[in-house]
């Protein structure tokens, strides 16, 4: 098997343990035990209530009346949180200086893939020649620039960050330190093969083009070569780690954060209750004794 041939199945593998993992992951959210209530407001599926805090329970006799919920409110909200990083600009302003450019670089790139695939669709369907193609190629080297250039800067400074500052450092763990440097690995290699051999990410757009055709991949630059096996690499690594908080966050905020469901004698809701009244205590107080289950330890009389 050639060289092109070899990095062509190491992007398949890449995409297939990336994508296995990630489904794996989500699945294992899904299946997650009830969480505890925590009864956050604002709750954003509150419709014409989550904009100032309140809840269904404002309502006389609530337990008798159709709740109305708002997906499209909740949904906003996620999105606010995930592209903006709102809650750490108003709580850890030095932080979001690092953080937003280091998630907007990421994003950008993950835009920037998507743009580099519609271009090499339009170069599959004859339209290379085409005017708006130039647009397209434009636009695609500029949002790739940005986003590697964003990325690099919020990579580098959350490793300063983790190095430099005592209270994030003492909280950081070696896991934190190699998800960074690995991808301080994806933007940098990538960096170097864009300006130094493929400045309008042309090889890169023909290699995916093979790729989306299943062809035979053409020959690319060794930069571009290393440029593809990191990436790979990455996405082989990223569903073993706890960077798989971009599929949890869905479960934080729409199952854990946000969940306001009433228990109305729902008998689907009563066994999940009735399933964690039935795991065993798993430390021990003054006031607890392990050994017993938490229906056993919540009806014992003292």
């Amino acid at each position: 098997m050639s060289g092109p041939s070899l990095l062509l199945a190491l992007t398949y593998l890449s995409l297939l343990v990336f994508t296995v993992g990630v489904v794996m992951r989500s699945i294992k959210y899904a299946r997650a035990p009830m969480h505890l209530r925590w009864e956050l407001y604002p709750v954003p599926h509150e419709k014409g209530k989550g904009d100032y805090g309140g809840s269904y329970f404002e309502e006389l006799n609530w337990w008798s009346k159709q709740r109305e919920t708002t997906l499209v409110g909740e949904i906003g909200a996620m999105l606010e949180e995930m592209l903006l990083i709102r809650s750490l600009w108003h709580r850890n302003r030095s932080q979001w200086y690092a953080s937003f450019p280091f998630h907007g670089g990421i994003y950008l790139l993950f835009g920037f893939t998507l743009l580099l695939g519609l271009g090499a669709v339009a170069e599959l369907a004859g339209a290379g020649k085409a005017a708006w193609f130039g647009w397209l190629e434009s636009f695609t080297t500029l949002v790739g620039a940005i986003g590697l250039v964003s990325g690099t800067f919020g990579t580098l400074s959350l490793l300063w960050r983790r190095f430099s500052d005592q209270k994030l450092k003492a909280s950081s763990s070696l896991s934190d330190y190699v998800n960074l440097i690995v991808i301080l690995a994806v933007f940098l290699t990538a960096a170097f093969a864009w300006l130094s051999v493929d400045p309008s990410f042309s090889q890169l757009r023909g290699f995916l083009r093979s790729a989306l055709t299943l062809s035979p991949a053409p020959q690319v630059a060794p930069a571009i070569v290393t440029e593809i096996v990191v990436a790979a690499i990455f996405l082989i690594y990223l569903p073993f780690t706890h960077m798989t908080h971009f599929v949890a966050k869905y479960f934080t905020y729409h199952q854990v954060r946000w969940d306001d469901t009433p228990n109305l004698n729902d008998p689907q809701m009563l066994a999940r209750i009735q399933a964690n009244l039935s795991r065993p205590v798993g430390w021990s107080a003054p006031h607890i004794q392990s050994g017993k289950t938490w229906a056993e330890a919540a009806t014992e009389v003292k």
